[in-house]
């Protein structure tokens, strides 16, 4: 989404047009979900990714037609016939895709090209749930333009049934794709030394939105964490830094006092998920001392607490403990287990929050993301 926005930005300073593709609906064993967009360029480049491959190259083509007449058109691909006679593509993804093609065009329709560009912006800052739509079909085009995008209240039918809906709308009859948009994970890295670099670059490489808090400027320096916040405190204020319901939290400050300061806020705060980096014992002694002092945390909150922070994936160095601690947030957060894969059974791209079940056999039952 970043790349796309950072895309449509350009394209509005130089006066490009461009053409924005949305996955509307899906069935069967699909790359992506409902609401996956890329943007393909006048000069053919794409940027997002709406599958693995499969249907880039034909999709261009399709918005080369959307960019000569600036009409949204829609598109459907199905490769549920294992011959992949139509396509012979060989892709055998099992599935079928339907998708928006949209004109973004800033100089002939300046209106909807902000329109757009606000709508990603918000999607990106957002701290907030809400819903948004966008017309698919109208029957009075002039009052509701394919690719025009509402904003329906909370009491709206459409607010409350994600994915395509038909409706009457203000008088008109349109056909709408409905998204759920929620926050982005927001990640806070409590201490800056060399270890939380690697842990930042994840993170913001997955686009999460990324704090380091520290008291040390030096370590604060711009060069160190370009894009990520970076929030200078003194030592005794790190617990006056407010966490936002759902965030996630690694502690890493490497100072046992600043620690044992930070897990009792974080337990407190409404954070989702607190890690902790160094051994369990180090962890055991700070909760220890914390009852001791009287402060008490029910298992809910304890459930929150991971220490020692990461998956057990053999990690030594700086960046392979990254990797360790972004996944380990990851399957928190996506209320999955960390299991291998083909180990799990069940969709890959769950619409509930449901953990995967084991297969007895240990073997995944798909191959390509269902």
């Amino acid at each position: 989404m970043l790349n796309i926005l950072s895309a449509l930005q350009e394209c509005r300073k130089e006066g490009n047009k461009a053409a924005l593709a949305t996955v509307l609906s899906v069935d069967g064993s699909t790359y992506q979900r409902e609401g996956a967009r890329c943007l393909v360029l006048e000069d053919g480049q794409i940027v997002g990714v709406v599958s693995g491959g499969c249907v880039e190259a034909d999709l261009a083509l399709h918005a080369q037609s959307v960019l000569e007449t600036g009409e949204a058109k829609q598109v459907s691909y199905d490769f549920r016939n294992e011959a992949d006679e139509v396509w012979g593509l060989g892709v055998g993804c099992n599935g079928a895709l339907t998708l928006l093609i949209q004109c973004f065009d800033p100089v002939a329709d300046r209106t909807g090209a902000e329109e757009l560009i606000v709508e990603f912006t918000r999607k990106m800052e957002t701290l907030e749930t809400y819903a948004v739509a966008t017309v698919v079909t109208s029957a009075h085009t002039e009052r509701f333009r394919p690719g025009q995008i509402l904003y329906p209240a909370p009491d709206e039918t459409m607010a409350n049934a994600p994915g395509l809906s038909e409706l009457n709308y203000k008088g008109v009859v349109i056909q709408v794709f409905v998204e759920v948009v929620t926050p982005r994970p927001q990640l806070y890295v409590f201490g800056a030394g060399p270890d939380a670099a690697p842990l930042v670059k994840i993170g913001t490489f997955l686009e999460w939105r990324v704090r380091v808090i520290d008291h040390r400027p030096t370590l604060l320096a711009e060069h160190r964490f370009p894009e990520a916040e970076v929030i200078g405190v003194r030592r005794p204020e790190y617990t006056s830094i407010p966490v936002f319901a759902g965030a996630m939290a690694v502690v890493m400050t490497h100072n046992y006092e600043i620690d044992r300061q930070l897990v009792s806020h974080l337990l407190k705060s409404e954070a989702s998920y607190v890690g902790v980096l160094g051994p369990r014992k180090r962890t055991d002694k700070i909760l220890t001392e914390l009852a001791d002092q009287g402060e008490r945390f029910s298992p809910t909150d304890m459930k929150r607490l991971y220490a020692p922070v990461g998956l057990n994936l053999g990690a030594e160095s700086p960046e392979e403990i990254a990797l360790a601690i972004v996944a380990e947030a990851q399957a928190h957060t996506s209320q999955r287990d960390a299991l291998p894969l083909r180990r799990a059974s069940g969709p890959l791209h769950s619409r509930s929050s449901a953990p995967f079940t084991v297969a007895p056999d240990g073997i995944s039952p798909g191959v390509c993301n269902p």
